[in-house]
């Protein structure tokens, strides 16, 4: 149920075994069964018979994310008037929270399409040109929800430093190295509506 993706890109015959070579690999050491699919891409990636897919390992690397995403401690929304009682000279300092469920991740593969075409109530073209470039997601929990997201580069470097505790101008500096065109004020406005920035502090 963690993998269902993984399941329908090889076929419940793989899966089966790939789910019993792997439990081999990695028997359960909790007993909540939701901690049992941890190892499985890091696995799909040495496993022989995936060779000839090497974007699949990738694809459960976000399927375990979106997984972690729905159990996820809650956090309450960003109070934007907080903002109010910052000077300017102190922004560079500011320290954004992430909601616990946040988590992004980057792939030499089309992962976004690859998750979109095979999700239950997609209606689109299933086609996925595997070679047409790497690809930057998000994923988070809006309104209990959890939600995959394509996003830019610059968005992806800011986000990656912000969950590694960079300061916002060191974040900001990272994201423009990677995107001279990021808009900062655009992609905040964007993540606090939905949740994923959800809390921030100034740093001394």
């Amino acid at each position: 149920s963690i993998y269902p993706i993984v399941r329908k890109l090889i076929g419940v015959e793989f899966f089966d075994g790939l789910a019993r070579a792997y439990c081999e690999a990695h028997p359960s050491t909790s007993g909540d069964l939701n901690e049992l699919g941890a190892y499985l891409a890091d696995f799909v990636q040495s496993f022989p018979p995936a060779r000839s897919l090497p974007y699949l390992s990738d694809v459960a690397r976000l399927e375990w994310l979106a997984h972690q995403a729905h159990y996820a401690a809650d956090h309450a929304p960003l109070d934007l008037s907080t903002l109010a009682s910052i000077s300017d000279d102190d922004y560079p300092r500011l320290a954004l929270i992430l909601h616990p469920a946040v988590a992004t991740l980057a792939s030499p593969y089309p992962l976004f399409r690859i998750w979109e075409v095979h999700q239950d109530d997609y209606r689109g073209k299933i086609a996925v040109d595997l070679g047409s470039g790497a690809e930057h997601v998000v994923v988070y929990r809006a309104e209990y929800r959890v939600t995959v997201a394509k996003i830019a580069c610059g968005e992806a470097a800011f986000l990656r430093a912000i969950k590694h505790n960079e300061a916002l101008g060191a974040a900001l500096e990272q994201a423009i190295a990677e995107d001279a065109g990021f808009d900062l004020a655009a992609s905040l406005r964007c993540w606090v509506t939905a949740h994923v920035v959800v809390g921030l502090t100034v740093r001394n």
